[in-house]
């Protein structure tokens, strides 16, 4: 049986990305919710997942959310605070409100790219999406005013 609780973490780590990277967000309600068990899809397990709340979830709530981001609970527990504002950061990602006419309209946002690690070491950044991935990286990697490669695993 799939479970729920609320996560006053993630909602605190969104609350500071909100200000710093996902402006456009400020104004929207978003519910933080920790799911047990995890979920997998195609073999993998789903760290975070994004979506518009439904109707019958909005209805529910005094103040209803727009969004709802539900994150793997049994994994959360194990991360990093690193990890953990990496994933939701990533989950606010998919998240898209925009202002016309005084009308906010919702929406998902896909991924820049998806491929497999075994294309990538034989094509390379082949698309657009990989090279934007690949520039990210190196700003990553390498510090850009000594030159100095900078290796961190994060698992």
């Amino acid at each position: 049986m799939t479970e729920y609780a609320p996560s006053p973490e993630a909602a605190a780590i969104a609350k500071t990305l909100i200000g710093e990277h996902h402006t456009h967000l400020a104004d929207v309600e978003i519910l933080y919710l920790l799911r047990y068990p995890t979920q997998k899809s195609k073999g993998q397990l789903v760290l975070g997942r994004a979506s518009k709340a439904s109707a019958l979830l909005r209805h529910g709530f005094a103040i209803p959310p727009d969004f709802v981001i539900e994150l793997a609970g049994d994994e959360w527990k194990a991360m990093s605070h690193r990890t953990r504002v990496a994933l939701v950061d990533h989950e606010l990602s998919h998240c898209k409100a925009a202002w016309s006419d005084n009308e906010l309209t919702l929406s998902l946002v896909g991924h820049d790219f998806e491929d497999f690690a075994g294309i990538v070491e034989r094509h390379g950044a082949w698309s657009e999406g990989l090279e934007r991935a690949q520039e990210a990286l190196q700003g990553e990697l390498f510090d850009r005013t000594t030159g100095e490669v900078k290796l961190e695993v994060v698992k």
